[in-house]
């Protein structure tokens, strides 16, 4: 990724409004955020040359859980740094294992979780 190139965030989420309004408090900062439906189309957009520096994946999604699409994005860009997030902290086990840093049971505090991800940009490289 070029230096002078803004750092991409994934949002993965199933829930439209989860999506969005992550997406929307990532950009009201001045960062480039975009969201994914499920893993399939978050797989689809790594693969495009889109690799996110930080993605936040939810657990339930359409297609392979949460966890599933950790480990494909970790496949895809091994450097990603990855936020779990699930209404479940039965979950977090599972997430972190298969390859996220941090977890975010939800509901969650949404300035600790911009707090978390924009403190961590600066010293993420994919």
């Amino acid at each position: 990724m070029p230096q002078d190139t803004q750092p991409l965030i994934l949002i993965v989420d199933d829930c439209p409004a989860t999506r969005e309004g992550l997406i929307a408090a990532f950009e009201a900062k001045d960062l480039l955020a975009t969201g994914a439906v499920d893993g399939e189309a978050a797989m689809e957009l790594m693969r495009d040359g889109s690799c996110a520096v930080t993605a936040l994946v939810a657990y339930h999604l359409n297609r392979a859980n949460g966890a599933e699409t950790i480990r494909c994005l970790k496949l895809l860009c091994p450097n990603m740094r990855i936020i779990a997030m699930s209404t479940e902290h039965s979950r977090r086990g599972e997430m972190i294992e298969a390859g996220a840093a941090e977890f975010f049971e939800k509901p969650f505090d949404l300035h600790a979780l911009l707090i978390s991800v924009t403190s961590k940009l600066d010293t993420c490289s994919v």
